[in-house]
């Protein structure tokens, strides 16, 4: 049988120095990342000459048998999809994010974080926690009374001086999401696009984009790291709040870095990033009143 032809994109990873050449033979797939990333799209993906040269890595996703084969710098991707769902692009756009991470995590320069990241007023706040904890409500409920953001997923932190940038990718949002939020911009945007369903992103926009609820001043300069908010599930009740110590909050960190580079050496490493940025534990509750508990937090440090 005839082989599909294999489509590609190139993405110029900024604020790294990476650029990931990715190949895929379904269209839909392309789709997504064209929506997903348009923003980093490099030039020659466009049809004109390339720019500075960047180191690459190469990235592949073919659908053979109704299963999907991904191949990052010519070794197999190893990675758990998501069970439950049978939806093709759902899969393939999965594994292209994963491919995304792994380009990210090669730069010695930055550390890659799955987290958000904002400046609110003159600091520069980051939020990680585990999925489906709020990051995303929590952060569109800070752009909604002013906050610039840095990125929603792809945060990056460099190594020398702690600065703050990301990965200007679109954000997804979930549908309970403007229940929470209630901003009238965003549920404008959200209702004049499309919904996607699959099992790990029920009734969500993929495709939201920050200027669109922000215009231009949506994304936050680059900027030092100012504080860490570890978030977690909380009881019901009202969201709570502690401080932490940096060699806790490093632990913490670490468990949304790069998983084959976890060690004590990653955790000293993190420890001394994080020395003199004050770090804390937030239970999410009701989103006004953790909004609130934020900004006041950061009005005390």
């Amino acid at each position: 049988m005839r082989q599909k032809t294999l489509d590609m994109l190139t993405l110029d990873l900024q604020p790294t120095q990476r650029r990931l050449r990715i190949r895929c033979d379904d269209p839909f797939v392309i789709d997504y990342l064209r929506a997903a990333y348009g923003k980093l799209i490099g030039s020659d993906s466009r049809g004109s000459a390339a720019g500075t040269p960047r180191p690459e890595d190469h990235g592949a996703l073919r659908r053979q048998d109704g299963v999907w084969r991904a191949y990052f710098n010519g070794e197999p991707l190893l990675c758990n999809i998501p069970t439950g769902t049978s939806d093709r692009v759902g899969e393939g756009a999965y594994l292209a994010n994963q491919l995304v991470w792994r380009s990210l995590y090669k730069d010695e320069a930055w550390l890659t974080v799955y987290g958000s990241a904002l400046r609110l007023g003159n600091r520069t706040i980051l939020f990680v926690g585990p999925s489906n904890v709020g990051k995303t409500t929590l952060s569109l409920a800070l752009m909604m009374a002013g906050a610039q953001l840095y990125a929603d997923e792809f945060v990056c932190l460099r190594r020398a001086d702690r600065l703050v940038s990301g990965l200007r990718r679109s954000l997804m949002v979930r549908r309970n999401c403007l229940r929470f939020v209630q901003w009238n911009v965003l549920t404008s945007v959200c209702l004049s696009g499309r919904v996607r369903n699959n099992a790990y992103a029920s009734d969500a926009w993929y495709h939201v984009d920050a200027e669109a609820l922000g215009g231009d001043a949506a994304w936050a300069a680059a900027a030092p790291l100012d504080a860490v908010f570890v978030l977690q599930r909380s009881a019901p009740g009202a969201p709570k709040i502690e401080a932490l110590a940096a060699a806790r909050a490093a632990a913490d960190l670490l468990q949304y870095t790069d998983a084959s580079k976890r060690s004590l050496d990653s955790l000293a490493e993190l420890r001394c990033v994080l020395e003199n940025v004050p770090a804390y534990r937030l239970s999410v509750g009701a989103v006004p009143v953790t909004r609130g508990l934020v900004s006041q937090t950061l009005r005390a440090c």
